[in-house]
């Protein structure tokens, strides 16, 4: 399982607009996809960021749901509509789950911690190995 992840900085002085595109452009995309759609922002770091997530089988997948948005004339009307509401592109990351506390798909919640990591230079394919028997 793969978390998909779309974040973007919100132009601060239009940021309830950009909440409220951010709740609409995400139902939308979960009404017309197979992606169920969480938008959030953090609460340590970050401020005035906005991410839209989506648990994904693989990027694969990521990617057709992607191209099948991108060939979708109102998606694309709403996402130039909204252009005024961030200060620059949205930064898009997919991350395989390597373990989670609870149930998945148990629902939504009000509070998700995430811990991320990184392979140290030179030590790749052991990393890669410590997660394979995770």
């Amino acid at each position: 399982m793969y978390l998909f992840t779309r974040t973007s900085t919100v132009e601060m002085a239009r940021a309830l607009e950009a909440v409220e595109f951010a709740t609409d452009i995400a139902a939308y995309v979960t009404k017309s996809t197979d992606l169920e759609l969480h938008v959030w922002t953090a609460a340590y770091g970050n401020p005035g960021t906005l991410t839209w997530s989506s648990l994904v089988e693989s990027p694969a997948a990521m990617m057709k749901t992607s191209e099948r948005l991108l060939a979708d004339p109102e998606y694309l009307s709403r996402i130039g509509e909204a252009a005024g509401l961030f200060t620059s592109a949205p930064d898009d990351n997919i991350t395989q789950i390597v373990g989670a506390a609870g149930p998945p798909n148990a629902g939504a919640s009000n509070f998700v911690a995430v811990l991320t990591a990184g392979c140290a230079v030179g030590r790749f394919a052991e990393a890669m190995a410590w997660v394979s028997t995770s």
